[in-house]
């Protein structure tokens, strides 16, 4: 049974032994492949895995160099376009300067710097250039113009001739107003204005000084001249036409002179006499230009310059002594009476005008003689020329000879031509022209006329 056991099991063990050499090859192919492949299958695995990690990295730096490289083709076609851009508006720029700006007188004002200038690079283009420079040479003319008009404005302000030296021409050139500037600003920042003061004050001082003491000198004459004038006027008193009745009386005075530079100056006498401390004081030292004495200081300024303003518009130089005052006559001639008036060339007929001029001035000669002769008025005597006396009637004229006589003084009658005049005289001259300039002198006798 055992045996039997043991060849069952023979049998199986042979039957799957069979079984096993027909799967041999297949197993021994399996072992190969086993060998070759499926033991080596986790480093293939890994090898996988790394090749697909490699495949997937360079899929990405493709991608990335993809991009770089659209990135960098978008930036090179945006330069192209940029320098393309550029390029038209450097061209256009170039046009703009060549047929627009190098025309203007921009250009020519600034040739010479563009022409020499080095090519630099800059962010602006030649047309905003261009017309940059043109904006500027239009603001900067504004503003030229509004700076000529503020020196002139401030010129305007000073005499030619001022003391400060501000002067600009109307014809000055852009140099000149630029030095007038820089000077004006060397004027204020060395702060010269304090010694103008000074020697403005020391001028106005000595100006004012000259003024009140000529004007005083100017008044102490016109108190002689109303000595004089009341005098003339006393001796018109006298005078007598018994004859004529042709004159009533003649009267005159004096009043205060309307010559708007005389009243100036004697303001400015009147000014320095009230205001004589201040003035020692120093007037216009900045220590007592304060209150009061600023009022007053600008006040001696105010009359100065309307002095010069009056100077000016009368074209008066010379104050003379008649300028002091106005002689006034009233005459009273037949039924007319002239009232106070300054001109007597309107009281009658021509000869009457001369009639009565004549008696002012023999009046006026005769008070001369009493005051400056220490003769008395009957041993001093003057001889007088009259010229014209034509046109005065002969019945007038011997009141003239009448009224002269009484006074001391012998009319001597020039006539061009004989007219029946010279009988009034008691000596009476011809005189003659001879060749060579010489001029011969022939007495004549005639019958004396009692004057």
């Amino acid at each position: 049974k055992l045996l039997k056991n043991v060849e069952g099991r023979m049998k199986e063990l042979q039957a799957s032994l069979k079984d096993i050499e027909q799967y041999a090859q297949i197993v021994s192919d399996y072992l190969k492949d086993k060998r070759e492949k499926f033991d080596k299958l986790p480093d293939l695995i890994q090898k996988k895995e790394e090749f697909v990690k490699s495949n997937l990295d360079f899929a990405n730096q493709l991608e990335e160099a993809t991009r770089k490289f659209n990135l960098k083709r978008m930036e090179l076609n945006k330069q192209k376009r940029a320098f393309d851009e550029e390029l038209i508006e450097f061209n256009n720029g170039v046009n703009f300067f060549s047929n627009n700006f190098r025309e203007t007188p921009v250009y020519n004002k600034y040739a010479d710097i563009i022409e020499r200038a080095e090519p630099k690079r800059t962010n602006y283009n030649i047309m905003d250039l261009c017309t940059q420079l043109l904006k500027n040479d239009s603001h900067f003319n504004e503003e030229y113009g509004a700076f000529q008009r503020y020196v002139n404005e401030f010129a305007g302000k000073f005499r030619i001739d001022n003391h400060f030296n501000f002067v600009i021409r109307n014809d000055a050139t852009q140099g000149e107003y630029e030095r007038f500037a820089q000077n004006l600003r060397s004027f204020i920042n060395e702060n010269k204005i304090e010694m103008s003061i000074a020697e403005t004050a020391t001028q106005i001082g000595l100006v004012t000084d000259s003024i009140a003491t000529k004007v005083k000198e100017l008044s102490g004459q016109k108190e002689k001249i109303q000595h004089i004038i009341s005098l003339i006027a006393e001796d018109f008193k006298k005078a007598e036409f018994e004859e004529s009745k042709l004159i009533e009386f003649i009267k005159i005075k004096i009043e205060e002179s309307d010559n708007k530079v005389y009243k100036l100056l004697k303001r400015i006498e009147e000014f320095r006499e009230e205001h004589g401390l201040v003035y020692n004081e120093g007037l216009f030292n900045t220590d007592f230009a304060t209150g009061q004495k600023r009022e007053i200081s600008g006040r001696a300024v105010k009359l100065l310059e309307q002095l010069r303003s009056a100077i000016k518009e009368q074209e008066q130089e010379e104050i003379r002594l008649q300028d002091l005052f106005e002689l006034k006559f009233n005459i009273k001639e037949g039924m007319n009476e002239t009232g106070w008036t300054n001109k007597i060339d309107s009281i009658g007929s021509t000869g009457t005008d001369i009639l009565v001029k004549a008696i002012i001035y023999i009046t006026l000669l005769h008070v001369f003689i009493k005051e400056s002769s220490h003769r008395s008025s009957k041993d001093f005597k003057v001889h007088c020329i009259i010229d014209e006396v034509g046109q005065i009637s002969a019945h007038y004229l011997r009141e003239l000879l009448k009224f002269a006589k009484n006074r001391n003084i012998m009319m001597i009658n020039g006539l061009p031509n004989k007219s029946g005049l010279e009988s009034h005289y008691k000596y009476t001259y011809q005189f003659r022209r001879e060749e060579g300039g010489n001029v011969r002198v022939f007495p004549s006798i005639v019958t004396e006329v009692e004057a």
